[in-house]
């Protein structure tokens, strides 16, 4: 009885560790994340965040940025569902966008190459993290946690 005791107790003690590593490995665990917020602005949003000027983007302008592209279209899909999200988070440890629920929306669309650097080349060329496309507002933000 006592060896089938010390056999479960190493075994769980084997296992468990394992699988926690392995279910945090698969699942992109990080105790640091960055990545990008894009937010769908409403009527008293735009007045909060009081900006003179937006930047209104064409659709040329916003595909050299195509990690933004897709999460603000993305967001003009959801416009229309009373349900729908407002905002999505793309995360540079894993390359997921993550709507405001949580949920995930699109898996590994991102090369790693100058993902880190987006937001900022994003904010240089438009001078601004709140901008116009297709008469919607959106907020661009970088994230760490």
């Amino acid at each position: 009885m006592q060896t089938r005791l010390l056999i479960l107790v190493a075994l769980v003690l084997i296992v468990v560790p394992i699988g926690f590593f392995y279910y945090m490995s698969i699942n992109g665990f990080s105790i640091h994340h960055a990545g990008i917020y894009v937010q769908l602005l409403s009527e008293q949003q735009i007045e909060h965040f009081a900006v003179s000027e937006p930047k209104t983007i064409t659709q040329e302008e916003l595909m050299q940025f195509p990690q933004i592209s897709i999460m603000i279209n993305l967001l003009l899909e959801e416009k229309e569902n009373p349900q729908g999200t407002r905002s999505f988070f793309v995360n540079f440890d894993t390359y997921r966008i993550f709507d405001s629920r949580g949920e995930l929306k699109i898996k590994n669309h991102m090369s790693d190459s100058g993902a880190r650097n987006l937001y900022q080349d994003f904010t240089q060329s438009f001078e601004s993290n709140v901008v116009v496309y297709e008469g919607n507002y959106f907020s661009i933000t970088s994230w760490i946690a």
